[in-house]
């Protein structure tokens, strides 16, 4: 029998199954959001480690906890509703449960301080709510609140909830709430009950109609078959205390400190339900906290939620730091899921549905980064979106990922993902009611990065909006489709436009221009749209188009061979304009850029020893001074030096934030050496792929270079690949999957040096071979930098640094990599080589770990050194764990050998080979 009585003497059943307890223990094992999130390659990769779930928590006590009918079970109390004026006793058993008769008989039972565990049978409960409460709160770590089901225990806001206290009145009132505020706590259980926030006895007019659910002020809770109803906000600033009031229905949050040792987070909400409340009155459903406050915090899980008909309130989901949202369900809401304050680290969307009436996902910065931390680590999978038409809204966001303009310091966006969803058509208006516009992304994110759209299935017409502040590589699309429309040839950008170009045969152009006249007056063919593109029969009219198109443009090259005079031809040196782009849509093995054949001579072009440069952009001086620069991208290109005839050149120069570089390919670098001078002094150094900071930029780093090759000329002074971040905040830069070739011969030939780097950049899978330095730290500071992976080959050296300033080389690790050495100008190699003999550079904490070193590859290698050094402030450096030639020896310069204290070199766990 059921207790829908209370008036009668029923037996109660049991509350839960005797394998509750087993299963209890097993739903941290079922945690799937535990979850450690890893960037690798700008790609998310998601871990679930053994090591990360915490221990299971103790089941809770059985409904008779092992324990004859009638007998108190120790800190647990049983409640059931009694007829107002009927007996209101009980020992609190379960056979003789406390009868509560009033709002005041059931908070002064829940608010009993020996009490941890709440047992309610079937019934309604009055409760005046959270200020009613001392400290405002109910049960100890750790507690436990238990009812008879959905709909058949019901805990409900009274009317006379309207509580005053010394404070005054409180204009927003919870139901429930575990944990002091401010306080960190933990480890209760709320289940198998509805929480009413009883909105419709207030009265419509009173300040005081502020209605919340269950509010959790602590960690690692289990939240499960929770219905809350009957919730009521405020979107009207109140006109006393000048606040807009917001009502959650099931919310946690952690604090600074408290009594709690365990992680912060780790919280479970699942098969719980947020509906029928007031619409239109700024109601929020399930909201998961957990902020970073320098301690873990382990993920919280949300699933098979449901929030049902929210009618044009606020979200239905909302998170800080590591949370999964799993199979739930919301519609009517302004927002599915949703953060603006604090820090968002750690979000998977797998499996949901949501119809809401402005956006899907939406994560914005409405406070700094110096408080919030930054927005990161967001993937949506396997999800569908649709939308509610409402009166008011100009237009449905899939994505959205926003700022306040008066925000000046903001949070750092990274690592975005949206994949395998699928997005709805928008609904048709009501009657006389304009269509809504669908943005699959509105992005207006200063510092924002890696966001990646693939493999979704989304309407014909939509439109992605990146704004003028956001980095233009924000987004990637690919694999998507638009049924009814083309794949991925739909997207319209606001923001930069996109100019497409096609090369032609210059004596097919029946009426050309002299070559003299200005390049604005050089005649195109064509519209430069993607079916009839700009048609370029000369040097003069490519890069007529570059100087044309000065704001961040995107040029699309179709396939064929270009040619430029040079970046010296451009008003301001720079053939692109900070934030554009220039891309072979077919990739560098069928795109190519060369230079005209009088580049070198022509009016304006540099002589030695300055160097040539082919293709520039970007920025030296910041735009404006002070502000990062926005990016340049240029991808799917083959730029040719070979007809040169010895210039010192370099063929792609970038000054930017962020700059992207995937699949160029440079052949023919040429540099001079001062072929009078013994030392080989550099007069002009020539060069790959070279990106710098402006002097001026506030950040700097961040860039990607992926898929690239340099092939340089015989004899070359030129560096394949360099990155000069010299600013102090810089992000880390990636370099992959990229090959330099130096074309060395004899012993004199070898070109100077594959890659060069200073701060905060990951070489991984690179290879070189015939260059004299493998990595040259030479110029300007160097730290942070990893090589991964690599396969180098080199004459003089694999690490050089030859100092010829005070600013440190530190902090260099090589791991998992293959080293060899070539004869050389030198008659020995060295796997480090260390010159700084005036001793002002600091050269500290190199490492080199798990690698192999080969062999010479040619006779001509007289000695191999593991390490020459010249240099009496090094220190920390280690070979650990390698592979290397049994005569390979480690020295330091004669001169300096009396003045070291010890050898700075260290080796550990190496292995000699024959």
């Amino acid at each position: 029998m059921s207790n829908e009585n209370p008036s009668s003497s029923p037996t109660f059943p049991p509350l839960e199954s005797t394998s509750d307890a087993f299963q209890r223990a097993l739903w941290w094992r079922e945690m799937v959001g535990m979850l450690r999130q890893v960037e690798n390659d700008f790609r998310t990769r998601i871990d679930t480690l053994e090591a990360d779930l915490p221990t299971p928590p103790p089941p809770p006590i059985p409904a008779h906890g092992g324990s004859p009918l009638g007998i108190l079970e120790p800190n647990t109390l049983w409640l059931a509703p009694s007829e107002p004026g009927t007996h209101a006793g009980g020992s609190g058993t379960f056979s003789d449960p406390v009868r509560i008769t009033s709002a005041e008989d059931f908070d002064a039972a829940i608010t009993r301080t020996e009490i941890k565990h709440l047992r309610l049978h079937a019934g309604v409960y009055l409760t005046r709510g959270n200020w009613a409460w001392p400290r405002q709160c109910i049960l100890p770590n750790g507690g436990s609140l238990i009812g008879a089901g959905v709909g058949r225990t019901i805990i409900r806001l009274a009317e006379s909830a309207a509580f005053t206290g010394t404070g005054g009145t409180h204009l927003d009132v919870n139901v429930l709430w575990l944990g002091v505020p401010d306080e960190n706590n933990g480890g209760w259980t709320v289940s198998d009950l509805t929480i009413d926030g009883n909105h419709s006895q207030v009265i419509k007019n009173s300040r005081q109609s502020v209605r919340s659910g269950l509010r959790i002020h602590g960690n690692a809770a289990h939240i499960a078959r929770v219905e809350v109803v009957g919730l009521r906000g405020r979107y009207e600033v109140d006109p006393i205390t000048k606040i807009n009031y917001e009502a959650f229905g099931i919310s946690t949050i952690n604090a600074p400190a408290g009594p709690w040792k365990g992680p912060d987070g780790g919280t479970v909400i699942e098969d719980c339900v947020v509906r029928d409340c007031c619409p239109k009155s700024y109601c929020s459903a399930i909201s998961v906290g957990y902020r970073i406050f320098h301690r873990p915090v382990i993920p919280s899980i949300v699933q098979r939620c449901r929030v049902p008909q929210f009618t044009e309130n606020w979200f239905a989901y909302a998170a800080c730091d590591a949370t999964t949202f799993r199979d739930c369900y919301a519609s009517g809401c302004y927002f599915a899921f949703f953060n603006d304050t604090d820090g968002v680290d750690g979000w998977l969307i797998d499996g949901c549905e949501t119809y809401t009436s402005r956006a899907g996902v939406s994560i914005s910065a409405v406070e700094g980064a110096a408080g919030h931390g930054r927005k990161c680590h967001v993937r949506v999978i396997n999800s569908t979106f649709g939308w509610i038409h409402e009166t008011g809204q100009d237009k449905f966001v899939a994505l959205l990922w926003d700022r306040k303009k008066d925000v000046a310091d903001l949070a750092e966006w990274n690592d975005f993902e949206v994949s395998n969803c699928r997005i709805l058509e928008p609904p048709a208006p009501p009657p006389n009611v304009a269509p809504n516009k669908l943005y699959l992304a509105n992005v207006l994110a200063l510092r924002a990065k890696h966001f990646r759209f693939e493999n979704n299935i989304v309407p014909k017409e939509h439109l992605i909006v990146i704004h003028d502040e956001t980095p233009l590589d924000s987004i990637l699309i690919r694999g998507t489709q638009n049924p009814g429309g083309t794949p991925d040839l739909r997207y319209i950008y606001e923001d930069p436009k996109t100019i497409w170009l096609a090369p032609i045969d210059p004596a097919s152009v029946t009426t050309r221009q002299s070559a003299s006249e200005p390049v604005k007056r050089h005649k195109l063919l064509g519209r430069g749209t993607a079916s009839d593109p700009y048609r370029v029969a000369s040097a003069a009219q490519f890069d007529g188009l570059l100087q044309r198109f000065r704001t961040p443009t995107r040029f699309l090259l179709h396939p064929g061979a270009y040619q430029t005079v040079g970046s010296h031809a451009f008003a301001d040196g720079r053939s692109l304009s900070p934030g554009s782009e220039l891309i072979g849509i077919a990739g560098s093995a069928s795109t190519r850029l060369s230079l005209a054949s009088s580049a070198s001579t022509a009016a304006g072009a540099p002589i030695d020893p300055a160097p040539l440069e082919v293709l520039t952009g970007g920025s030296p001086a910041g735009t404006p001074p002070g502000a990062p620069i926005q990016f340049v991208r240029v991808e799917g290109l083959t730029i040719d030096l070979t007809d040169l005839q010895g210039r010192a050149s370099v063929a792609l120069r970038l000054w930017a934030h962020r700059a992207i570089v995937i699949d160029v390919a440079v052949i023919g670098v040429w540099g001079k050496w001062d072929a009078a001078a013994a030392a080989k002094t550099a007069l002009a150094e020539g060069g790959g792929i070279w990106i710098h900071d402006a002097p001026n930029a506030i950040r700097g780093g961040g860039h990607r270079i992926d898929r690239c090759s340099v092939e340089m000329k015989r004899g070359a002074c030129a560096t394949g690949i360099r990155v000069g971040s010299l600013t102090g905040n810089t992000e880390r830069t990636l370099v992959t999957g990229c090959r330099i070739v130096g074309n060395g011969g004899t012993a004199q030939d070898y070109s100077l040096a594959a890659y060069a780097a200073n701060r905060s950049v990951t070489l991984r899978d690179c290879i070189c071979e015939s260059v004299a330095f493998a990595f040259n730290g030479s110029s300007g500071p160097v730290e942070s930098i990893l090589i991964d992976g690599c396969s180098w080959a080199a004459a003089q050296a694999i690490v050089a640094f030859v100092t010829a300033d005070a600013r440190p080389r530190q902090r260099v690790r090589l791991v998992n990599s293959e080293f060899a050495v070539r004869g050389g100008q030198h008659p020995e190699s060295a796997l480090l080589h260390l010159e700084d003999p005036t001793g002002n550079a600091e050269i500290a904490d190199l490492t080199i770990e798990s690698c192999h070193i080969r062999a010479s590859l040619d006779a001509t290698v007289a000695r191999f050194l593991l390490a020459s050094m010249n240099s009496p402030r090094a220190t920390r450096l280690r070979v650990s764990g390698c592979t290397y030639p049994a005569f390979a020896e480690t020295r330091q310069a004669v001169a300096l050998m009396n003045n070291a204290a010890s050898n700075p070199l260290v080796l550990t766990n190496n292995t000699t080979i024959a």
